[in-house]
């Protein structure tokens, strides 16, 4: 329509200044990201009909490339891998050596394009063909694991390569290892339970897989919110475990008290962190003190509370002693703040008031340091890490996992897990769904054609009330196809962890007819339920008749049978 296209004239005027001012904050703060750096080094290179001096000494210099994960290559990636490898022919001195599994191609929020390798196999890169060569033989898993992957996965997986919906057909896998004890893979459904159910089943789980002497647990799950249920359950129980990248570094209690800490320091008037030092553990004044102390001024500034005899003398003896205590550490931190590093000075004043003292653990004090590695990184950047920079990057790390925990029991995402292997692998909350993705700005599906020509359809997003445009609605199916293939590779990557044992635990909607169980959809469970529906309803036949009804549906009744 003359609206769509009125919206799109104007989005590559828009993106421009928006990429232009990008840049400008790359180089004032001194650092890039990957997209950044594959754009570069296409504009490095030039055109192909205007190559710069550095692409025709790289045409000269460069013999042999490698290429690793190819099946998670970007458009912009492989075009300039092509461009790397023009003028390229076969027995002329030249290599190109791509290595990927399609199968496992997971990253399509980071722009990967597994048609590319289809593609690239099929037709070659550019002017280049390429030889393809299949590697069968599985050197990690026990036959029973690979067996139950290639029964399931077969029926999971779609018949045919398909570059235009991004479809990879399975290959089968040919056991290099025998039977394991213990081996095998069990899956656990429960009815109507909530995580809180699903993360004692793994925890127990976990001690199942200690009991059959595995060495290496690991649970994994599609979000890292999915794992702190779990995490919580282990702790509980006293089980030393590790955690990787799975709580942000803000959400640790070190960190929150630590950021407080340096809000006081930057900001004396900050009320609400000031609050907070008073409350934490190195002061640790009751709640009933602190209204005493502020609860009937609202404005004037917590320092000078602090510095009224009168204010203080209102308060319990334990309380004014320790408000006193904090109030003199930080007035000399505050005093002497410019006299060395942010960092320095927080960290001086943590020691002071005796921070590492009241830490419940090594993994804590190993956030603690993350938080102060931040704190002197951003320091160096600029002239101050202003409180809003500080959050936004706490959000973007990662706590440590704790040092002390052994190996044998890890936490991560599926995604994190990719490359890794586990004697048993535990896949809890496969009936949960992701959080939903916003609607894109502009919809879009590029392919190359028959003719070997780039072909691309696109279609902003419709106006507020403008009802919903065909165009954009088939845009977004075909993108959700997408996404729901991808889902089914994300499964088979987190099941092929396994060597020696896999459990699978989903929660089921209902306890019924299994048609009317059915997984929502974008779950990792929903991919499977084809395969494991009509088990699970041969399971319930069989359940039903040998215990009756009632005892067919109980939780986690039929996972024998499963």
């Amino acid at each position: 329509t003359e609206a769509q296209w009125s919206l799109l004239e104007q989005l590559p005027a828009l993106l421009q200044v928006a990429y232009a001012q990008l840049r400008v904050i790359f180089a004032e703060r001194g650092v890039t990201d990957h997209t950044e750096v594959n754009t570069a080094a296409g504009m490095a290179l030039g055109s192909d009909d205007s190559p710069t001096d550095l692409a025709l000494a790289l045409d000269y210099h460069l013999r042999h490339i490698l290429v690793d994960e190819f099946q998670d290559t970007s458009r912009t990636q492989f075009d300039l891998l092509r461009r790397l490898t023009a003028g390229w022919q076969p027995a002329d001195g030249h290599s190109f050596f791509a290595v990927g599994d399609p199968m496992q191609s997971i990253y399509r929020f980071r722009q990967a394009d597994v048609s590319l390798f289809i593609e690239a196999r099929d037709r070659g890169l550019g002017d280049l063909p390429l030889d393809s060569l299949v590697l069968k033989t599985n050197f990690r898993s026990a036959a029973q694991v690979i067996s139950w992957v290639n029964d399931t996965f077969s029926a999971v997986f779609p018949p045919r390569d398909d570059c235009d919906r991004g479809a990879v057909s399975y290959a089968a896998a040919t056991p290099f290892h025998a039977d394991a004890p213990h081996g095998g893979v069990d899956i656990h459904p429960l009815f109507d339970e909530d995580s809180d159910a699903e993360a004692r089943l793994a925890a127990d789980l976990t001690d199942t897989a200690e009991e059959e002497g595995c060495e290496t647990v690991a649970v994994l799950a599609r979000s890292r919110t999915h794992l702190h249920a779990i995490a919580a359950v282990l702790s509980s129980r006293g089980k030393a475990f590790q955690a990787v990248e799975v709580q942000v570094l803000g959400e640790r209690l070190a960190v929150r008290e630590l950021r407080s800490l340096t809000r006081a320091l930057l900001l004396p008037d900050d009320r609400a962190a000031w609050l907070a030092v008073l409350r934490a553990p190195w002061c640790g004044l009751t709640l009933a003190d602190l209204t005493t102390l502020v609860g009937d001024d609202r404005k004037t500034p917590v320092t000078r509370l602090l510095a009224d005899p009168d204010r203080l003398a209102r308060l319990s003896d334990d309380g004014a002693r320790r408000a006193q205590r904090v109030r003199d550490v930080m007035q000399e931190a505050i005093g002497n703040r410019r006299r060395d590093s942010l960092r320095r000075a927080v960290e001086a004043t943590w020691l002071a008031l005796g921070g590492p003292a009241c830490l419940r653990s090594s993994a804590d004090l190993a956030a603690a340091h993350s938080y102060l590695d931040l704190v002197e990184a951003l320091e160096s950047a600029s002239d101050l890490p202003l409180p809003g920079r500080l959050d936004e990057s706490l959000d973007k790390l990662f706590a440590p996992p704790d040092p002390e925990a052994p190996e044998t029991i890890q936490l991560m995402t599926v995604h994190k897990a990719k490359g890794l292997e586990f004697d048993t692998v535990i896949l809890p909350g496969l009936g949960r769904q992701p959080r939903s993705d916003d609607r894109d700005l502009v919809q879009w599906l590029e392919w190359e054609g028959d003719d070997g020509l780039p072909h691309f359809v696109v279609a902003p997003i419709a106006e507020t009330d403008a009802g919903d445009d065909p165009l954009e609605r088939f845009l977004r199916t075909a993108e959700r196809t997408k996404q729901e293939l991808e889902v089914c590779r994300l499964l088979y990557v987190a099941a092929t962890r396994a060597r020696k044992r896999l459990h699978l635990v989903g929660t089921l909607r209902g306890r019924g007819d299994p048609d009317e169980l059915a997984p929502r959809r974008n779950t990792l469970l929903a991919p499977l339920w084809p395969v494991i529906g009509a088990r699970y309803r041969r399971a319930m036949t069989q359940a039903a008749e040998s215990h009756g009804e009632d005892d067919a549906h109980t939780t986690g009744s039929v996972q024998p049978l499963i």
